[in-house]
């Protein structure tokens, strides 16, 4: 189909150098420490995802590399303690319909619940596959969609009554693809999953559409190879537009590796734009049509620094909406790596960016700690 290839314009798009964001739209404003973390035996150093109570201003963050979830007050910018108990997060979401912080661990495949208020006392916990990853509350199921897959189980998704966390059903990905980020149509019964890699650990590079509604099971997957983009590892989709926006780990520079893709066609080709590095995570500010997109090196400790790239979406003229590469963060510290997760809090207009410990590149070193971006002096809106 004519219109699922790169298009002249974005092959132009593609070819051009990113650039310093000209407006200071995004400034590093300093680092929050994260005491006492170190990477344990057999950990790799990672953070991993983040949420937000928004109400008690506190932070939450998924650190693998010890087996916690640390806590960090957004208005003191101070790390204020840590929930035990989680082997390896990786997922994680705070919901305050229910007051609830809920982990996806993946060391012993369970998915641990906490109350939202101190000490967060467990609440329930269930055991699934291996790996448990990403996690996402559906609020017309009243359950937390959560992505898993064990080296000998299949990959797919199951649905946990938000209630005690019993599993109420579950949907397999195809041919074994390894379910990544996913993100749930906030109107209709559709869930946009990425698909990276296949559970052998080969390229699949999939969007694996799944209608959510009992029994939930895929409705179509969406190849990504086709259009240059390669192992998809975090999604949003833009309720408004039908949009999804998609972070690929595509390691050739100049490569397209943030894409919009139209979910009415398809997953026709919008959109796509190089970034500095391995994309992992996006956060999306739908109020300013701003999105975020942290760059977390290179495979395998390359040559890249981790780095943030900024995507506005414009409305054109006669309705039309389209997206243009704003640049690249250029006051992000130095030599910072793998620093891949992050959460925006739209009402501080602050961007926390998760960066792990126990780096050790060409003699140099990193302690865990959260960065924060604010707007800079100028910024246009």
């Amino acid at each position: 189909m004519a219109d699922r290839g790169i298009t002249a314009a974005l092959l132009l798009a593609l070819a051009l150098p990113i650039a310093a964001v000209p407006t200071n739209l995004l400034v590093y404003k300093g680092a929050i420490p994260l005491p006492g973390v170190r990477v344990l035996d057999d950990h790799e150093p990672k953070m991993d995802h983040l949420d937000a109570d928004v109400g008690r201003g506190l932070l939450y963050v998924s650190v693998k590399e010890n087996d916690t979830v640390a806590i960090v007050d957004m208005r003191a910018r101070a790390f204020v303690g840590s929930i035990a108990g989680v082997a390896d997060p990786q997922g994680l979401v705070y919901e305050p319909s229910l007051d609830l912080v809920v982990v996806a661990c993946g060391g012993d495949g369970a998915v641990r619940a906490f109350g939202g208020a101190a000490p967060h006392a467990p609440a329930w916990a269930t055991a699934l596959p291996e790996d448990a990853d990403n996690i996402v509350f559906d609020s017309d199921a009243r359950g937390f969609w959560v992505a898993a897959a064990g080296d000998e189980a299949p990959g797919g998704l199951t649905l946990l009554d938000a209630r005690d966390g019993t599993a109420v059903q579950t949907v397999a990905y195809p041919a074994g693809a390894h379910p990544e980020c996913f993100s749930l149509a906030a109107r209709g019964p559709l869930l946009y999953g990425s698909a990276p890699t296949s559970q052998a650990g080969d390229d699949v590079s999939l969007i694996v559409v799944v209608n959510r509604t009992a029994p939930a099971a895929v409705a179509a997957t969406w190849a990504l190879a086709p259009l240059g983009l390669n192992q998809p590892f975090a999604t949003i989709f833009d309720n408004a537009t039908g949009h999804l926006f998609v972070a690929t780990r595509s390691n050739d520079t100049g490569k397209p590796a943030f894409a919009v893709l139209d979910t009415a066609r398809a997953g026709a080709l919008l959109f796509a734009a190089p970034t500095n590095a391995v994309c992992d995570d996006l956060a999306w500010d739908a109020r300013k049509g701003l999105i975020f997109i942290s760059c977390g090196g290179k495979d395998g400790g390359g040559d890249a620094d981790s780095s943030l790239s900024i995507v506005r979406q414009v409305r054109r003229a006669g309705g039309a909406v389209g997206y243009t590469l704003e640049g690249d963060v250029a006051t992000y510290p130095p030599s910072v790596r793998l620093a891949r997760t992050m959460y925006w809090d739209r009402d501080s207009e602050t961007l926390f960016v998760a960066v792990p410990a126990g780096i050790d590149f060409l003699n140099r070193t990193q302690d865990a700690r959260l960065l924060t971006f604010g707007r800079g002096p100028g910024a246009a809106t």
